[in-house]
């Protein structure tokens, strides 16, 4: 009887041990996501998730091809909700991330995805401009985190362009008209 009580013991905890792990190898210590530009108005998005689950966005958004939207562009921070986090964890156990989903492809009109992940001090970094379908709904929720109007804007100002790569857009700046009636106030 003893035995027995012991060998379950053991086996609890060696499942409880496992599951920890796992957990653990699962939660990134940050994730970095990055799309970038096309022909068109696609947003240029750098978006970094920290492991307290803070969400640190660069992005610049466009009202058309050659007309950036200075009210929902510059640098932002927030928080993933609950359910966010969540979510994010069972994308990162789904198997989206891996290289046959991020083909080397480089052509086209299609933003550049790249996402940048460090586990356990390991890096691992995907990129392609056209990731396979099993990869789109990971891709798709960071996308949608990072234009999500709740986060507190830090601040705007051109040295973003240079931060995001992306110098040759400065003179190309104009706010929105939304901006330009709050400045005029």
């Amino acid at each position: 009887m003893k035995i027995q009580s012991l060998f379950i013991t053991l086996i609890l905890c060696e499942s409880i041990l496992v599951y920890a792990q796992k957990k653990a190898n699962i939660e990134p210590d940050y994730l970095n996501y990055k799309s970038g530009i096309c022909y068109g108005t696609c947003p240029i998005i750098n978006c970094t998730i920290e492991n307290d689950r803070t969400v640190k966005i660069d992005k610049i958004v466009f009202i058309q091809r050659n007309e950036i939207d200075t009210s929902k562009s510059g640098s932002f921070e927030g928080k993933m909700t609950n359910q966010e986090w969540e979510q994010l964890s069972r994308f990162l156990q789904s198997g989206a991330l891996t290289k046959n989903n991020f083909p080397q492809k480089d052509c086209c009109d299609n933003p550049m995805q790249n996402i940048t992940i460090k586990r356990s001090g390991k890096l691992s970094q995907f990129k392609s401009m056209f990731p396979q379908n099993k990869a789109e709904p990971f891709i798709d929720f960071l996308y949608q985190l990072s234009l999500r109007d709740n986060h507190k804007k830090i601040g705007y100002n051109e040295s973003l362009f240079d931060k995001m790569e992306v110098p040759y857009l400065k003179p190309k700046l104009h706010s929105s008209s939304e901006e330009q009636n709050n400045n005029q106030e």
